[in-house]
């Protein structure tokens, strides 16, 4: 048997494990994270100054009011630099079911908003009420979400921030523009605007540049008929062919000359009133309509009829109670 030589081994030996750590890099070290990871249901990064929540939403789920998700999977409200983030590319759960219950989401109808509560203008709150409650949205949580994220909810069981809710008004007055618009932007909230669309630009009410404003800040704009009649009063002396007509104008010809105006779809209705009938639900839907609102109370789960949305009508009889009761965004369930 040859002799082995043992200071050659040693040198042969020294020079594999220098190549050795030539070739692995840092034989010795833990090995380092990479700054992203990408599988089939999750990515996760390592965040960086120029982050934040909607940004990483933005790149890793292709919508940054998608945000929520991130923040309620690693329990965050905002991103730190060198901080390490799960972002789950599928929903967390479907049309808000839980074990334990289901997402409703509560929308609110403010009828009037007035600078002087001394006034005398019936059912009007003050501009400091809703300023206070927009603050109380703002400070628990709530989050304002469009009408686009309510109906992908509806239709297909998209999620939802867990405390999204929607502030919603029905008028063509300048006071919305004037009052209401300046105090949500300021605690940065969003409504939606049902007008009657043959108002616009008639005294006292808004002019077609100031709603196209609010539109181009984020608002939605939804149709409320041409005028504000309750279009389920039938005149006396109208016969059924002339009520028809009258219906599909209130109906289709106020979305028209609203979109023409605006160059954008407005898909959604508000009875004017509150008062709808099957009749005009079937011409709604006819005419192309995705969704109608009441101004009928209670809870809207991804299961409530989309043409029979509730809203809680907010005014002066409602007191903080009754605010914050009408802001449920969850009710619990034993559903297994």
């Amino acid at each position: 048997m040859p002799k082995i030589n043992l200071h050659r081994f040693l040198w042969v030996l020294l020079l594999w494990l220098v190549a050795a750590c030539g070739c692995t890099g840092h034989l010795w070290s833990a090995p380092q994270s990479p700054e992203l990871i990408q599988a089939d249901g999750f990515v996760i990064v390592t965040a960086t100054d120029q982050d934040s929540l909607d940004s990483l939403a933005q790149d890793h789920l292709g919508r940054a009011d998608q945000a929520f998700r991130i923040a309620t999977y690693n329990g965050i409200d905002r991103v730190a630099p060198g901080q390490r983030l799960v972002i789950p590319r599928t929903p967390l759960t479907v049309w808000g079911l839980r074990a334990d219950g289901y997402q409703v989401v509560p929308i609110l109808y403010y009828p009037r908003i007035d600078p002087d509560p001394d006034a005398g203008n019936t059912g009007a709150i003050s501009s400091e009420t809703l300023d206070r409650q927009m603050h109380y949205l703002r400070e628990n949580g709530h989050v304002t979400v469009s009408l686009d994220q309510l109906h992908a909810f509806l239709a297909r069981g998209a999620p939802l921030p867990p405390k999204a809710v929607i502030v919603t008004f029905d008028s063509a007055r300048r006071w919305v523009h004037e009052i209401a618009y300046p105090i949500l932007e300021r605690h940065g909230h969003t409504a939606a605007l049902f007008v009657p669309t043959a108002m616009i630009g008639q005294a006292p009410n808004m002019d077609w540049n100031a709603l196209a404003a609010i539109a181009a800040a984020g608002w939605d704009i939804g149709v409320m008929g041409l005028g504000e009649r309750n279009l389920t009063l039938i005149p006396s002396d109208t016969g059924t062919d002339i009520y028809l007509k009258l219906l599909e104008d209130e109906i289709r010809h106020s979305r028209q000359l609203l979109e023409d105006n605006l160059q954008r779809p407005c898909l959604d209705f508000a009875y004017p009133d509150g008062g709808t009938n099957d009749l005009i639900i079937a011409l709604l839907k006819q005419y192309g309509y995705r969704s109608a609102f009441t101004r009928q109370p209670g809870h809207n789960p991804f299961f409530v009829h989309p043409f029979l949305v509730h809203r809680t009508v907010i005014d002066t009889e409602t007191s903080d109670q009754r605010f914050q009761d009408a802001l449920t965004t969850f009710i619990p369930v034993r559903l297994r």
